[in-house]
C-alpha cells in the first residue's frame, strides 16, 4: 500500500501546476476578450481629420500701353513652397501664330527684377526663398517692352509660367530635380 500512495502523491503535484497555468491561461484570455469586447462596443467612429497640404501659384503682373512690368508669383496654395519661372517670348501674328523672322531690327528690352531669381541650367528661374502660404515673390520682370517695331501686324509675345513644389521636407526639391544651390 505504501507503493500505490506514493505513485497517487506524485500524480497530484504534477496536476496542481497543470491545473493552475490552465486556469491562469482561463483568466487572462477572459481579461483580454472582455477588454476587446469592451473597447469594439463603447468607442465610436475616429474621424480622419487629414487635410492635404495645397501647392498653386498665380502670376501677377501690371500691362499698360504695350509694357509689361512688375512680374511676380504669388503662392495660393495652402503651405510654404519653392517656385520657379519660364520667360517665354516670341513674336506672334494677329492670329497668334508665332513668326520665326519679325522683320529687321525688330527688338525688345527686358528687365529683370529681383536678385533672388536665380537662372537655372535647365532655363527656369528658381526664385532661392521659400514662399510662405498666400505669400509672394519679389519682381521676376521689372520691365519688358518693345524698342524697335516689328513688321506691321507682328507683336511680342511674353509669357511666363510657373510652377511651385512643397518646401517641406526639405528633400522634395531634390527629389524632383530642382536646384538648391546657385553660383
Amino acid at each position: 500500500m505504501m507503493f500505490y500512495r506514493g505513485k497517487r502523491a506524485r500524480k497530484r503535484t504534477l496536476a496542481r501546476p497543470v491545473l493552475l497555468a490552465l486556469s491562469l491561461v482561463l483568466v487572462l484570455g477572459l481579461s483580454v476578450g472582455g477588454t476587446l469586447a469592451y473597447l469594439v462596443t463603447s468607442t465610436g467612429p475616429v474621424t480622419n481629420t487629414f487635410t492635404p497640404g495645397e501647392v498653386k501659384t498665380e502670376i501677377k503682373e501690371e500691362f499698360a500701353n504695350d509694357i509689361k512690368e512688375n512680374v511676380y508669383v504669388t503662392n495660393t496654395g495652402t503651405v510654404d513652397a519653392y517656385i520657379r519661372a519660364q520667360i517665354v517670348i516670341n513674336w506672334v501674328d494677329g492670329e497668334g501664330n508665332i513668326v520665326a523672322d519679325p522683320g529687321e531690327g525688330a527688338d525688345y528690352e527686358l528687365l529683370m527684377g529681383s536678385s533672388k531669381w536665380k537662372k537655372g541650367a535647365d532655363g527656369f528661374w528658381y526664385y532661392t526663398e521659400k514662399v510662405e502660404a498666400d505669400g509672394k515673390t519679389e519682381n521676376l520682370i521689372n520691365r519688358c517692352e518693345v524698342i524697335t517695331e516689328a513688321d506691321v501686324g507682328v507683336g511680342l509675345q511674353v509669357t511666363i509660367l510657373s510652377q511651385a513644389i512643397q518646401a517641406e521636407p526639405e528633400q522634395a526639391r531634390t527629389d524632383a530635380g530642382w536646384p538648391t544651390n546657385f553660383s
